[in-house]
């Protein structure tokens, strides 16, 4: 049967269902907490932070928890690197908070499917210079 605008084909929806496969059993891996003991350089050069995740299997979300003292939150922003090199914003500069120090947790599924053994990086960013 054909199917156009307003019509859905309902054999072809069941069969491309049948092909997804599902998530497996949830396992929690964390990498600990990792010291940095360096300062964030001012200006938009990256702090890359490497962390290190055992053979836990595919990814299905991944958490990041940053803490970071730093006299204006507003000036800084993070990016997650994956051990494939996809990366992704965890947020970004808001001039308009000028609270300080920073201690946020961060969920995203964007790296569905990735293995996550392997090392990956928390990019941290201080985008405004003089502070």
């Amino acid at each position: 049967p054909r199917s156009g605008f307003g019509r859905l084909n309902a054999a072809a929806l069941v069969r491309a269902a049948e092909r997804i496969r599902g998530v497996g059993e949830r396992i929690d891996a964390t990498s600990g907490d990792v010291a940095v003991g360096q300062s964030i350089p001012d200006g938009g050069a990256p702090l890359s932070i490497p962390v290190t995740v055992g053979d836990v299997g595919e990814i299905e979300e991944v958490r990041v928890t940053v803490s970071a003292v730093h006299p204006y939150r507003g000036d800084l922003s993070a990016s997650l690197v994956s051990p494939s090199g996809t990366r992704i914003p965890l947020f970004r500069s808001a001039a308009a908070d000028a609270g300080t120090d920073l201690n946020a947790t961060f969920t995203s599924p964007a790296f569905f499917g990735e293995t996550a053994f392997g090392q990956w990086r928390v990019e941290v960013r201080d985008e405004v210079e003089g502070d």
